[in-house]
């Protein structure tokens, strides 16, 4: 029962899970900055975020039909019988594969931004957090089994696209215009 316990302690929604989220939507500079700096135990951390979000996200997302979609789409061309292998077996680890975008991710913002003064580690938990949203984002796919399939996926990835636009912005303390060309 102690390593049930030991588990559960470990995925602890309550402490800051509520505060972590709103903070994310309207603020994920100043999240992160305090985070890092002084108040680590008023906030979720950012790796269990993303380790929860992306295990929900991948559960939902299989239900969805616009990633079955992406799926069939994805293996129409393939005609190799050990590709076909390579690709499905590649997929079971998805998510340690959009886990390992995260340092690379970090290393290019922080390599990019060396005058804003951030080190490696901030750019590690400001990725860490913005990928743990677009998690969440990315479970709203899920209204496709009741609306318009392209226009669900249209409005997921718009709240991608302006959602990694606006961190990097108030992050960084970029404008608009800027923080666009740099992520782009």
């Amino acid at each position: 029962t102690h390593v049930f316990e030991s588990v559960l302690m470990a995925f602890n929604l309550e402490r800051g899970g509520i505060f972590t989220l709103k903070r994310l939507f309207t603020n994920p500079g100043q999240l992160v900055q305090d985070y890092v700096a002084k108040g680590r135990f008023r906030y979720f951390g950012p790796f269990r975020m993303l380790i929860i979000t992306t295990a929900i996200a991948f559960f939902i997302l299989q239900y969805s039909e616009s990633f079955a979609e992406f799926k069939r789409g994805f293996y129409q061309g393939v005609q190799n019988e050990d590709l076909y292998a390579f690709i499905e077996g590649a997929s079971q680890y998805l998510n340690i594969l959009l886990w390992l975008f995260v340092p690379v991710a970090a290393l290019f913002s922080w390599v990019f931004n060396l005058k804003r003064g951030y080190n490696y580690a901030e750019n590690l938990a400001f990725q860490t957090y913005v990928l743990g949203l677009t998690n969440i984002i990315s479970m709203f796919a899920i209204f496709d089994l009741v609306l318009n399939r392209a226009v669900v996926v249209a409005i997921v990835y718009i709240a991608f696209a302006f959602y990694y636009v606006f961190s990097y912005k108030v992050f960084f303390g970029r404008s608009w215009g800027r923080s666009l060309l740099d992520v782009v």
